[in-house]
């Protein structure tokens, strides 16, 4: 599991990363670091999701495509 945007980009751009895990919650912060910025490699493909309904959540789980 890696939770800082400096190191899950550098593991995206590596190809370390086998899933990505998204929780959605309904919350508006209005400012923060994109977790997802400019990738070396460019657009990085996801496959479909595997969805959890949590309370007051909704956690996606992608695959990555490789």
């Amino acid at each position: 599991m890696i939770a800082s945007t400096s190191i899950t980009q550098q593991a995206l751009d590596l190809g370390l990363v086998d899933e990505v895990c998204v929780s959605l919650v309904p919350v508006l912060f209005g400012e923060g670091i994109p977790y997802f910025g400019a990738l070396a490699r460019g657009h990085l493909l996801l496959e479909d999701p595997v969805v959890v309904q949590g309370r007051r959540a909704l956690h996606l789980r992608y695959p990555v495509r490789r």
